[in-house]
């Protein structure tokens, strides 16, 4: 938790450097952070205004353990019955997102 917006965006254009997805800087009550923070065993740090340079992590975690509760907003549907698709979503394996990831940054 960074004390200063700047800090916390210049943190995140760091992490976009490593090619880590593009950072938000959004104000948080600091007790949330805590909170969620002790309820699932992360580690946190306040990082105060013009404290020392805090860099990034040299690598992203592919997949955390986290997952929201079943009764936390973000688990349900929030589109309606008649928007639904009967068509499930098609499975891709990890060698297959690398492929098109790689066409995809071939593009640029």
């Amino acid at each position: 938790m960074f004390e200063s917006e700047d800090d916390a965006t210049r943190f995140g254009v760091m992490l976009e450097a490593q090619d880590f997805p593009t950072a938000t800087v959004e104000q948080m009550d600091a007790d949330d952070i805590k909170e969620f923070c002790q309820a699932y065993d992360y580690d946190w740090e306040i990082i105060p205004e013009n404290g020392d340079l805090v860099l990034p992590p040299e690598a992203n975690v592919e997949q955390t353990d986290w997952q929201p509760e079943d009764d936390s907003p973000l688990s349900t549907n929030q589109f309606d019955d008649a928007d639904a698709d009967d068509t499930s979503p098609t499975e891709i394996s990890d060698s297959e997102l690398d492929s098109i990831r790689r066409k995809l940054e071939g593009l640029l």
